[in-house]
């Protein structure tokens, strides 16, 4: 399945430690810091906020935004080697904090990867040991009617699970956890389910409202019933391998007047290798909606591409 959450696969960049220092030593003068290669030496060393800061902000090129960090760990995503930086950062200078960054030093070398996850953060609950071997996974979290731009709410969220493999990259392995998603991720789901189904509709009776209230909250319950939907049939297809699910709902979103239906209808036809999906797509493409046509072909490009690559795999 494609890989959506990643944003960065792997950058090596030069490590800052001068020739006559050793290589985990970081930085210079006030800044500089040991890196942790144990959580023993975490706890007697822990770096600094202000060491960690700078660090990030000599990844950054001269013609982009400075990175801002928010929270980070120094854990154990592998099972050899030092320990591995995970922060949530932003690049927006707006404190969005929209990606999780995981920083390893490999020789005298610092290699990058990310991540795309949703605000608010809390890295205590997002790096987690989910299977007690010691080595930590990663859970990202992306609404599941997409980025809508900086007031983007994470109300109705696609959640992911992430391990590191040996060469740094970060993989999904969501369906390695199962037992997680059934006892924790989809019970929540059904809350958020029933809290909206609970959600009486909107009268025209209604003194308090007018009727463009009225109209916001229909919408609002619509699409919040359609993005429940839409997730519990995404993990229908990670998790336990039903590779049509979603395939009718999605097919009916494509007709509706909303726009935010028929974005959900693409992210879900892009995932469904079926002749119904390439044609739905196609018809979304030429749509008069300039954001549902682009949002269609970009779709059908990476749809492509993926099934080239699975083809060319096999």
């Amino acid at each position: 399945m494609r890989n959506v959450a990643v944003l960065i696969i792997l950058t090596l960049v030069p490590s800052l430690a001068p020739g006559a220092q050793r290589r985990e030593s970081l930085l210079q003068g006030d800044l500089r810091f040991e890196w942790p290669k144990s959580e023993k030496q975490l706890l007697e060393q822990p770096p600094r906020e202000d060491a960690v800061k700078a660090l990030f902000a000599s990844f950054d090129r001269q013609d982009v935004v400075q990175t801002t960090v928010g929270e980070f760990r120094f854990v154990r995503l592998q099972r050899e080697g030092p320990l591995s930086l995970v922060a949530t950062t932003d690049y927006s200078s707006r404190g969005l904090f929209w990606s999780v960054m995981v920083v390893e030093l490999v020789g005298e070398r610092f290699r990058v990867a990310g991540l795309a996850s949703a605000p608010p953060h809390d890295l205590s609950k997002e790096i987690v040991d989910l299977d007690g071997d010691g080595v930590y996974e990663i859970l990202t979290k992306l609404p599941a009617g997409g980025y809508q731009g900086a007031g983007t709410r994470c109300k109705i969220a696609v959640y992911r699970i992430y391990k590191m493999k040996g060469d740094g990259s970060l993989v999904d392995a969501s369906s390695q956890f199962k037992d997680y998603y059934e006892r924790i991720i989809i019970p929540e789901l059904d809350r958020v389910k029933a809290g909206i189904e609970a959600t009486p509709a909107p009268q025209a009776g209604d003194v308090e409202l007018d009727e463009k209230g009225r109209r916001i909250l229909e919408e609002d319950l619509v699409r919040g019933k359609a993005e429940v939907q839409f997730v519990f049939d995404k993990y229908q297809r990670m998790l336990h391998g039903q590779k049509f699910a979603g395939l009718e709902k999605a097919l009916s979103w494509t007709g509706s007047q909303d726009r935010e239906l028929q974005k959900l209808a693409i992210q879900t036809l892009e995932e469904i290798d079926h002749p119904a999906s390439v044609q739905a797509l196609f018809r979304l493409q030429k749509t008069g909606d300039f954001a549902v046509s682009r949002a269609a072909e970009a779709a059908l490009t990476r749809m492509k591409a993926r099934i080239s690559q699975e083809g060319a795999q096999r």
